[in-house]
């Protein structure tokens, strides 16, 4: 994968503050509030739109008259090329020793900046990240938080095999982590975050939970990924397969995480209505089950459960009137022979 080509020398203390948008002036000015709270004031913000066009720029343009002493920059795709792409672009024009990453829809706790860098300093780790608060959107209702467990701690970095609990809003790293590992993959769509983690424990990178929540997340929006679930969840299991042998893991607890991730994807798309998941497919769910089996062949009920998804499957695509009768396939699958009308009458006149 391509290195980064920084534009700017990297400014000692400095956190550059990476925004990737698109159709988000409901959410932005918002985001960019909290930035402008923070306890810590050396900080950038680089706020990259990917293609759309609206209120965003002079959301921007606002915030960066409110704080002249920071520097903030603006700048807008041709086309939408997607969130990686995008967020790679504003990568490059990092100027700072650390770089936080932060989706135009999240918001930030006042300390949140200040308790990262500490902690990145004190430590010497490499990425910093904290649980983050899931919130409704509309109301700012708490729906609960995510994040590492006691057990997930101790068993880093096994425990975020196939459950990522590093949330992109809620993470600090040092800009050096970019230079070594290299841009997000543009050819993910759903977890690309989770597949650059994996990619930095390949690398050897050394991953720090600062503790407490510091970051809110927004759910149940129309862009939300997590509105397109049976997309995430399959696309998890497909990078996780490609990461079973990375360092400090066990490869046979991987490949049944993997294998499980699979099975996981498709309930989802098995139960799953695409008018309110629209990345779901009852018929997927078949390959995505062989997948699995394939990872732990001693689960036989794998491809048995996929040949049931493929008959129905078929019979959902299959009109009725090509579909025999109950009585006629009884018939077709009853050995004994079947007497008809006119053979039972030949019988008769016979005796």
């Amino acid at each position: 994968m391509d290195k980064i080509i920084f534009a700017n020398s990297a400014v000692a203390g400095r956190v550059s503050i990476i925004i990737p948008t698109r159709r988000a002036e409901r959410f932005i000015g918002d985001t960019l509030a909290t930035i402008g709270m923070q306890t810590y004031p050396n900080w950038e913000v680089i706020v990259v739109e990917d293609g759309s066009q609206g209120a965003t720029e002079q959301i921007v343009s606002s915030f960066a008259k409110r704080h002249p002493t920071n520097r903030v920059e603006y700048s807008r795709n041709d086309r939408s090329y997607g969130a990686s792409f995008t967020r790679n672009l504003a990568f490059a024009k990092a100027a700072g020793e650390f770089v936080a990453l932060l989706d135009s829809d999240d918001r930030w706790t006042p300390d949140h900046l200040q308790v990262s860098v500490d902690a990145l300093e004190s430590t010497g780790k490499d990425l910093v990240y904290s649980t983050v608060m899931f919130i409704a959107d509309q109301t700012d209702m708490p729906l609960g938080t995510w994040g590492p467990c006691e057990g997930d701690l101790k068993d880093f970095p096994q425990s975020i095999f196939g459950r990522n609990f590093i949330t992109p809003s809620s993470t600090v790293m040092r800009r050096q982590v970019l230079a070594d590992v290299g841009p997000w993959n543009t050819k993910l769509i759903y977890c690309e975050d989770y597949e650059y983690w994996l990619r930095c424990i390949e690398a050897e990178k050394q991953f720090h939970w600062i503790g407490g929540c510091h970051c809110f997340y927004r759910k149940n929006h129309a862009g939300a990924t997590t509105q397109k679930l049976c997309g995430t969840l399959e696309e998890v299991a497909d990078v996780s397969v490609r990461f079973l042998n990375l360092p400090g893991m066990r490869e046979k607890t991987s490949r049944r995480s993997a294998s499980k991730a699979y099975a996981h994807a498709a309930e989802f798309h098995r139960r799953s209505n695409p008018a309110i998941d629209p990345s779901a497919d009852f018929a997927h769910a078949a390959t995505l089950l062989m997948k699995a089996w394939r990872l732990r062949p001693s689960h036989v009920d794998y491809p048995f459960m996929a040949a049931k998804v493929r008959i129905a499957s078929w019979l959902r695509r299959t009109p009725r009137a090509l579909v025999a009768p109950p009585s006629v396939l009884s018939a077709a699958l009853d050995p004994t022979p079947v007497m008809t009308a006119n053979a039972s009458t030949s019988a008769k006149i016979a005796a």
